[in-house]
């Protein structure tokens, strides 16, 4: 973790392709709005979304240069250029928003890396780790939410882009990610809330919301009756 301590909250939305990660952050913003949490942070525009990678010009152009295919890259560098993508995010936008007492809702963080550059089996967990701290600036969600689906349920919902270096990798290499996301939730136990894929989208968002909430509580030092009262 960062030794600053910030003043907002930081989400994560983590798992694998077609997983419903931006459903689940785009219903997870709105669940918020509509209980007043907006109303009640300290700033405009109190709950942002953001993706990984992206964010920043510099993030969005290696996103461009990380998922397609026009140049070769290896894990070793995919690792790198990840977490140069994440750090300019970071130092640009999502530290200031924490600063602000500013709620942030990110879709994929380290866990991603962790699980897709691990997934061929030729780098270890801990050198990925350690390159992800520093990447982050060592500041680590509050809350991930982690959504488990079984990979044939996943690539069965869309066609995936054969022009994306992940997407396009074959079923073994998806089945790997996804025994690295759970392995990932087994050593966090205290950050990372696992949900259910398959069940109906309003009733995943609920789930999220309710391992969500009472974190905010203790958090901002509120209950829902005072937050209400405006105090």
């Amino acid at each position: 973790m960062s030794e600053e301590k910030m003043v907002g909250f930081f989400v994560s939305v983590e798992g694998g392709e077609a997983t419903g990660k931006t459903t689940l952050q785009q219903g997870l913003y709105r669940r918020l709005e509509e209980e007043g949490w907006g109303d009640y942070l300290p700033s405009e525009e109190q709950i942002s979304r953001l993706h990984e990678p992206g964010g920043t010009r510099l993030a969005e152009r290696l996103r461009e240069l990380l998922l397609t295919k026009e140049f070769e890259i290896d894990e070793v560098e995919a690792v790198l250029m990840f977490n140069a993508a994440r750090s300019s995010l970071m130092r640009s936008l999502i530290i200031p928003l924490l600063r602000e007492g500013k709620i942030v809702i990110l879709d994929r963080f380290v866990d991603s890396t962790l699980a897709y550059q691990c997934g061929k089996g030729t780098l270890s967990f801990d050198d990925v780790e350690r390159v992800n701290q520093f990447g982050a600036r060592r500041l680590y969600p509050d809350l991930t939410l982690l959504i488990d689906l079984p990979v044939e349920v996943a690539l069965a919902r869309r066609q995936m882009n054969p022009w994306d270096r992940y997407e396009s990798r074959d079923l073994a290499y998806h089945r790997k990610v996804r025994e690295n996301f759970h392995r990932i939730a087994q050593n966090n136990p205290q950050r990372i809330v696992m949900l259910d894929g398959q069940r109906p989208v309003g009733q995943m968002v609920e789930e999220a919301y309710l391992a969500l909430l009472p974190r905010l509580r203790v958090h901002f030092q509120m209950d829902k009756a005072s937050r209400a009262k405006g105090g």
